[in-house]
């Protein structure tokens, strides 16, 4: 019985086969198919959707090479996906068995036959890798479309704080008074006479409004007027404005649209300050002192960007080469940009230009012809990475201007050109590795270098600097060689706090007349220093922990007097021939007597 059944299969099998050998392709699919037609019909509606709507990525060829199969019939294993219990799955594993290579019929490329509508190089139509993402790397060539609005001002808000202007002939809005209006509309007149002006701090932290409708007669608006209303998402300033105050719109948290009108000519600091979701800033084509560019604000003619939209989803940003000035502000807390190009034409970067950018990472090139970088203004870009390159025109390196740009590497070499390198310029920077300053500047302004951990090797200061200001170099335990210039006049307190890999003997000159306390303290391999003839006081703990410290020559050493407190109410004096003795010079000045003032009169 066994015996006819195998024969019986053998027969179907040869019949299929041969149905299949002058080109009935269905004939064998129709053997192989185990799916129900209501599963045919899902499978194939879902492929056509797929190639419908996905991209051609390799997944999508993948499916699709199925799909011809399935529609052609010719499965490559059915048995791995027929069920063992089926009948026809049967036959079809029986016919995979006695079937071979050599006989059969199908194609050589069965996934891809010649009239398949997938092309023989799928790859040539992706269009989502890694590169080609469409996440925006850069502002788009074409302006996006503005979308306009006005809000509804048919319903003045009632129990508005108003109060008469200087001449009498106007109204200002003074505040909110009893309003507690969502959506605020300001009142074009009031008594009769004009409303022209909303003054300084009138809806300061009303962080109920949500909207907020000017009239045509607004002239000025006051600084920080809507100051921190937070639920305020978007602001249309009429063209009868011509004055925006300092900090106007700060810390609404949620604007994302301005429409600024026509007559606006003074915006004033920081207007739109820490509004985190600003996508937008459209100034009227009619303004002729402001213009728009990829959601941006720019001055008429675009040699100045005022205000770029921080929440603009671009990571690159490239500037117009007409671009001359970045104002104060202007980048302030753009989260997305990862990487700006200055083009050829700038000269100034304002104050806080791109401080808190925490996304700006590639290695800034600064362009040739910059000549100031305004204070903070890189300030707490903490992923700012690579060397920094200054360029040999900067003569203005502002307060706190690159301070905790914790990734910036390499040997920093500040240009003769910098006449101003200013309070904590480069505070922690932790990962700068050496200093070459070749500035012609006077002064290391207190905390310029403070925590510049890894500043190694040799360091030695311009030969014009006359200070050292306090915690100047405080804890760069990195730096192994110190070389002052003979001009240097003071050494101000914990100026080389904790420089403790400061290994030779440090020459304090014949210009020195004061240390300051803690200046030295905790340099702790310092082995000797020469204290010179003009110096006059050298501060408490000036040289405590100086644990190495085995010689100190003083140049002059008559008239030294010592006291624990700083009105030398409690004073003694030193003698000469111990402060000869440079061994115990040293023992004095870093043991004995560190807890001390030294005053030389």
């Amino acid at each position: 019985m066994s015996s006819l059944k195998q024969v019986k299969k053998l027969l179907l099998a040869l019949l299929l086969c041969s149905s299949v050998a002058v080109g009935s392709f269905s004939a064998c699919g129709d053997a192989t198919t185990t799916s129900s037609p209501s599963e045919s019909s899902s499978e194939s509606s879902s492929e056509s959707s797929s190639e419908s709507i996905l991209p051609p990525d390799d997944s999508q060829v993948s499916t699709s090479d199925s799909a011809v199969s399935s529609s052609e019939d010719i499965p490559e294993d059915s048995s791995a996906n027929s069920s063992s219990e089926s009948p026809d799955s049967s036959n079809n594993s029986s016919l995979e068995e006695i079937s071979s290579p050599e006989d059969s019929s199908v194609p050589e490329d069965s996934s891809i036959p010649e009239d398949s509508p997938i092309p023989e190089d799928s790859s040539i139509e992706e269009s989502s890798s890694p590169e080609d993402s469409s996440s925006p790397e850069d502002e788009p060539i074409v302006e996006e479309v503005f979308e306009d609005w006005s809000e509804d001002s048919t319903a003045a808000s009632a129990g508005l704080q108003f109060v008469l202007t200087a001449n009498s002939t106007a109204y200002a809005v003074k505040g909110a008074g009893v309003c507690k209006d969502k959506n605020l509309v300001i009142p074009s007149t009031h008594e009769g006479l004009p409303v022209i002006e909303i003054y300084d701090f009138a809806f300061w932290d009303q962080q109920h409004l949500e909207t907020v409708a000017l009239p045509d007669s607004i002239q000025t608006i006051g600084k920080e007027a809507f100051w921190n209303c937070v639920a305020l998402q978007r602001i249309a300033i009429p063209d009868s404005v011509t004055k925006i105050g300092d900090h106007a719109f700060q810390s609404c948290v949620q604007l994302e649209k301005v429409k600024l009108g026509a007559g606006v000519r003074q915006l004033g600091t920081n207007v739109f300050g820490n509004c985190t979701a600003l996508k937008f800033v459209q100034a009227s084509a009619d303004n002729p002192y402001f213009s728009t560019v990829h959601g941006s604000l720019y001055n008429k003619n675009q040699t100045t960007i005022v205000r770029y939209a921080p929440n603009r989803a671009a990571k690159t940003v490239t500037l117009p080469d007409s671009v001359t000035k970045i104002e104060k502000y202007a980048f302030y807390q753009a989260k997305n940009i990862e990487k700006v190009n200055f083009g050829t034409s700038v000269t100034s970067i304002g104050d806080y230009a791109f401080a808190e950018c925490q996304a700006l990472s590639a290695q800034l090139t600064l362009p040739e012809g910059l000549t100031r970088i305004g204070n903070y203004a890189f300030a707490n870009c903490s992923k700012l990475s690579g060397v920094l390159t200054l360029p040999n025109t900067v003569n203005y390196i502002g307060d706190y201007a690159f301070s905790e740009c914790k990734k910036l590497t390499g040997t920093l070499h500040i240009p003769s050109s910098v006449a101003y390198l200013g309070i904590a310029a480069f505070y922690k920077c932790r990962n700068l590795t050496g200093l070459d300053i070749q500035a012609t500047i006077t002064e290391i302004k207190e905390f310029s270098f403070y925590m510049c951990y890894n500043v190694h090797g040799d360091l030695t200061l311009p030969a014009f600097i006359t200070t050292i200001g306090a915690n100047a170099f405080g804890w760069c335990y990195s730096i192994t060689s110190l070389h002052l210039g003979e001009k240097v006049k003071e050494i101000l307190d914990s100026a080389f706090y904790y420089c403790y890999s400061i290994q030779n003997e440090v020459i304090l000159g014949s210009s020195l007349t004061r240390i300051g306390d803690n200046a030295f303290a905790f340099c702790r391999a310092l082995p000797a220093v020469t204290i010179g003839y003009n110096v006059k006081s050298i501060g408490l703990s000036a040289f405590e922990e100086c644990t190495s410290l085995t010689s100190a020559t003083f140049l002059n050493t008559n008239g030294w007097t010592c006291s624990s407190s700083a009105d030398f109410t409690s004073a003694f004096n030193l003698k000469s021939q111990d402060l000869n003795n440079k061994q115990k010079a040293a023992t004095l000045l870093s043991k004995n007597y560190n807890n001390c003032y030294w005053i030389h009169s």
